[in-house]
């Protein structure tokens, strides 16, 4: 598939080692060994367990992308670094259960940027983290915890919304979506469950914003166990084929500069499901 090929390339063009191990993880060549992959993430890792997100080696511990190496090294069978950067991720826990961004990384958050918080649980986040500490082990309260606040996150409209907070809309976020449906699943939530109950609908009233591969639901659709020729599922085919750009790679919102985040998402989400992109 040639969209698949040339996403791959971008990604072993712009990516950082996590991009490139998803990839071989996903059954694709990164162009390195599992092994020396492992071994240039794990040595980002910082003392107290955390792992850097964009600003590299030295930066303060980041949620989403500890949580994120947590996952992936989990699936090597790396046995130190995961203990260690579940445990951080353990000790983030806010009291109403969720997670947010790291507070010392508030002043590298753009006030504007909504799908971050340093001062708010933020619902992705936490889907995110749960998916982390499921896969470690042993953190089974934590979980429930986070698992918890989710169920009750949920909106009149039927999804969720980016941050929990008094001052913040009641709407579903699109960008949101993928990494609750996944914490929830990851925590022993049934895709039968009451509370996916009215998502198809919170998505359908949303779908001008699907052609931002960032708010593209395939990732929960397929989840939830959507098949392969489902309208929706086709929907989100064609507009993911529509936004690759010409190196091969997606951005984050239509039209945008193409990105390792969202492509390296893209290619391993096509690879699992064996879903081909439209010509």
């Amino acid at each position: 598939m040639d969209s698949l090929k040339s996403a791959s390339e971008f990604v072993i063009s712009a990516g950082g080692p996590h991009h490139l191990l998803a990839l071989g993880l996903a059954g694709l060549d990164p162009g390195q060994s599992k092994d020396d992959l492992v071994a240039e993430i794990t040595s980002l890792q910082n003392e107290d367990g955390s792992f850097p997100g964009a600003g590299g080696r030295g930066e303060p511990g980041s949620v989403p992308a500890t949580a994120s190496r947590v996952d992936l090294l989990h699936r090597t069978g790396e046995g130190e670094a995961v203990p260690r950067g579940a445990a951080w991720l353990a000790a983030q826990q806010r009291e109403d259960g969720g997670f947010c961004e790291n507070a010392a990384l508030a002043a590298t958050l753009k006030p504007e940027w909504d799908w971050f918080s340093t001062d708010h649980t933020v619902t992705w986040i936490t889907g995110d983290v749960i998916v982390a500490l499921s896969a470690a082990g042993g953190f089974d309260a934590r979980v429930t915890r986070g698992r918890n606040l989710l169920l009750r996150a949920r909106n009149r409209d039927g999804g969720w919304p980016g941050q929990i907070a008094e001052d913040y809309p009641d709407r579903t976020d699109l960008w949101a979506v993928n990494g609750v449906v996944q914490g929830l699943l990851a925590a022993g939530i049934s895709p039968n469950h009451d509370v996916f109950a009215g998502l198809a609908g919170a998505l359908g009233r949303q779908k001008d914003g699907w052609r931002n591969p960032i708010e593209n639901p395939l990732p929960a659709l397929m989840a939830l166990g959507r098949r392969g020729t489902d309208a929706d599922v086709q929907t989100c085919l064609k507009l993911l084929a529509e936004t690759q750009n010409a190196d091969g790679g997606w951005p984050y919102l239509a039209g945008g500069e193409s990105h390792a985040e969202p492509t390296t998402a893209a290619v391993t989400l096509l690879r699992r499901y064996r879903l081909d992109l439209p010509a």
